[in-house]
């Protein structure tokens, strides 16, 4: 408010703002599980809606195509005011047009105060469903306790009423669990009605009581070190990159274990994440076949694809997790350190974040490939059972989900839009929430049908890209900059 860091609305960088210090939870992960976190500070409310309607105002003068805003509170939505500093955020984003995404970790406690501030917001933030681990040996070790399952599962009925979006978060490597129960708790997840996955690796971060030598031994965890996504800098003429330590593999989870979660991690956040692949995912209900069965089936003909964009996109993904890995903090720190790998650090050619990297590998440049191999696993899934599938109509869905999504490798590409031929509405049958009849949607003669981005959506990617360009480091930042729900396309039918 005194103007100190004005020179920071350049158009390219974007606000983070703290409202509450402090969290009430004893997590052994967190930094504020511990007792010195444990009264909860805030500022007063006239001060932050003073603060967020001074950003909203230079970020429409200077910043108009950085449209994110990130709120590092660690359980936000859980207090009464929070309430209202959504109601100020709504009334400066109709004013200022400002800010179209909010990145904001919820609170897991206090289901209506949330429910409540994330609907204030109208779309423009997700509701967390932070668990870290189903498994209750995992929740005892770390000193967790999650809402129960019921009350979990009634959060995402009425999110869904209130058209709220739901994420949840969890961390491979945390002590007890397995490969087994972690995707086990992934596919419970699923079932319980989460729409989006954020999946972290365990970092052991000083002064947490995870980071102790009490709990290394414990659990036996063997670790290795890793640059942090672009977190680097030139302070005294010395040459600075943040290092994190991670766990790698426990008493109950092996490397390989580990380099396998990973994969189906990209796996989740492609095939799941923004329910692109929906149409798809109830095709195959209608014949008995779950969601779980056609990611194991994902997961497993990852190797035997005949495709290589797919099969090198998951070995150079694990290729790349490997390599990111040093033995110390010293060797990591004094690779990254040196001229040339300081250098393309800040180019944003090594050390970003690896998932983000990938997924935008194959929801850009590789989407038709992806889709290729969703089709395939599901039709192997189908002929396993004798099903009498509908030929036809899985090969309209096919073509749909390959026009559906904003992709290419230049920018004139991504913003593009496309015509194909079809002889089944799809888009219809989506809105008839996937009748099982599917001669109703039958278009005699076929007809073509254009995709398009809607006007909000051009103008959110078109602003990104011109802010982060289109080349993969770009688009690597890009995607955790909007929502999945900006890239799709609208479906229209067009007579020729």
């Amino acid at each position: 408010l005194n103007g100190s860091l004005d020179r920071f609305f350049d158009g390219n960088l974007a606000p983070i703002i703290e409202t509450t210090r402090g969290c009430p939870f004893k997590c052994l992960f967190c930094v504020q599980g511990t007792d010195h976190y444990r009264n909860v500070r805030r500022f007063s409310h006239k001060r932050i809606q003073k603060e967020i309607v001074y950003i909203a105002k230079r970020m429409k003068k200077h910043s108009k195509n950085v449209g994110y805003l990130r709120i590092a509170d660690s359980n936000f939505g859980m207090f009464k005011q929070d309430v209202e500093i959504s109601k100020t955020i709504k009334h400066v984003k109709n004013k200022y047009g400002w800010p179209k995404f909010i990145d904001a970790t919820t609170g897991k406690n206090k289901k209506d105060s949330i429910l409540e501030t994330v609907g204030n917001l109208e779309g423009s933030l997700v509701m967390y469903n932070s668990v870290q681990s189903l498994d209750p040996i995992v929740l005892e070790n770390v000193k967790r306790k999650n809402i129960s399952y019921e009350v979990m599962r009634q959060v995402q009925i009425d999110a869904a009423e209130m058209g709220v979006k739901t994420l949840t978060e969890t961390i491979l490597s945390l002590p007890g669990e397995t490969f087994k129960s972690h995707k086990e708790g992934i596919y419970q997840l699923m079932r319980m009605g989460i729409k989006q996955f954020t999946n972290y690796q365990c970092m052991l971060l000083k002064g947490s009581e995870m980071e102790t030598n009490e709990s290394r031994k414990t659990f036996s965890f063997n670790t290795y070190f890793r640059v942090l996504p672009r977190s680097f800098g030139v302070y005294s003429d010395e040459r600075i990159v943040e290092v994190e330590e991670v766990i790698t593999s426990t008493s109950t989870l092996s490397f390989e274990e580990y380099l396998n979660s990973r994969r189906l991690h990209l796996i989740f956040i492609i095939y799941y994440n923004g329910l692109r692949f929906k149409p798809l995912i109830k095709f195959l209900s209608i014949y008995k076949i779950d969601i779980e069965e056609w990611f194991d089936k994902l997961l497993l003909n990852i190797d035997f694809s005949d495709d290589l964009k797919i099969t090198s996109l998951f070995s150079d993904f694990i290729m790349e997790t490997r390599e990111e890995l040093f033995d110390s903090k010293d060797e990591c720190f004094d690779f990254y350190t040196k001229e040339d790998n300081f250098n393309d650090f800040i180019n944003g050619k090594i050390g970003g974040n690896l998932l983000m990297k990938y997924f935008s590998i194959a929801t850009f440049y590789s989407w038709k490939s992806i889709v290729n191999h969703a089709v395939e696993c599901a039709i192997s899934l189908l002929k396993e059972r004798n099903a009498n599938y509908h030929k036809e109509f899985i090969n309209n869905i096919h073509i749909y989900m390959d026009s559906l999504l904003a992709s290419g490798r230049k920018s004139d590409e991504i913003l593009s839009s496309n015509c194909v031929h079809m002889i089944y509405d799809i888009a219809k049958w989506i809105d008839d929430e996937f009748n099982c009849i599917f001669e109703e949607y039958k278009l005699p003669n076929g007809v073509y049908a254009e995709f398009s981005l809607s006007k909000n959506n051009l103008e959110i990617l078109k602003g990104a890209i011109d802010v982060y360009g289109d080349d993969i480091i770009g688009l690597s930042k890009l995607v955790t900059r909007v929502q999945y729900s900006d890239q799709i396309m609208e479906c229209r039918l067009i007579d020729s």
